[in-house]
């Protein structure tokens, strides 16, 4: 099993869903729906937490406009979901916060800065103070770093401006430099 956030990575086209589709009174069990869209809602600063505004789209829907609305995972998903969910939270107030900027936004500016514009705008929301006690820390660095590819996607899917931030380069330039091999199997090392 596999988080959302993983559908898009390498080597990974798409996921597969079970679970209870229903519409009104009606449920109907379904098993391996191949799906690659997923969606994520209430972007905006007066919105608090993306809730429960997650979506699908099946490969088999993916001309029309149908999505399906995520609901409560099963007892074996729950821990992926949880952690997608928190990550889904970071790209809304992660892109939040760069449309609300004025100035360019460097990776330097969640060593502190967006802690402190999130808790101005979110900070009594109990929503919130959910997702970040999960992480607490004031600096996000780390989290930007480790989840650029998917702030990214949910970025540019936003707002297409957002990618002229110099936050990508950055990321994606320490991202691209490849591990060297040690040569040396010996050191020494001076005063």
């Amino acid at each position: 099993m596999r988080g959302l956030q993983y559908l898009h990575s390498i080597g990974c086209p798409y996921l597969l869903l079970d679970g209870i589709l229903s519409v009104g009174e009606s449920r109907q069990y379904v098993q391996g729906v191949a799906f690659k869209t997923c969606s994520i809602g209430n972007y905006g600063q007066e919105n608090h937490a993306v809730g429960s505004e997650i979506w699908i789209q099946s490969q088999f829907n993916s001309k029309s406009n149908v999505y399906y609305k995520l609901g409560a995972p099963s007892t074996e998903y729950s821990r992926f979901h949880e952690n997608f969910v928190w990550l889904a939270n970071l790209a809304k107030h992660f892109v939040d916060y760069c449309q609300a900027s004025s100035s360019p936004i460097s990776i330097h500016n969640f060593r502190k800065d967006f802690f402190i514009w999130t808790q101005k705008i979110h900070g009594d929301s109990v929503d919130f103070q959910k997702w970040y006690s999960a992480y607490e820390s004031k600096d996000f660095r780390h989290a930007i770093c480790r989840n650029i590819e998917f702030l990214h996607k949910e970025s540019v899917g936003v707002d297409e401006r957002l990618k002229g931030h110099p936050i990508w380069s950055e990321i994606f330039s320490q991202n691209s430099i490849k591990e060297q091999k040690l040569n040396e199997s010996r050191t020494l090392v001076t005063p």
